[in-house]
């Protein structure tokens, strides 16, 4: 099983072949493919 972790949307391609993509920490754009994919969004900064 292959988990990835990513703040950039710019990982989109290794997120989309991860079996567990989590967001980190994203962008406007980045969340919304988030929320598109079902993919959780882990928050640490304020």
């Amino acid at each position: 099983t292959i988990h990835f972790y990513s703040d950039s949307i710019n990982d989109r391609p290794l997120l989309e072949k991860a079996d567990q993509a989590f967001v980190v920490d994203p962008d406007q754009s980045l969340a919304e493919l988030a929320c598109h994919k079902g993919w959780p969004v882990i928050q640490f900064a304020d």
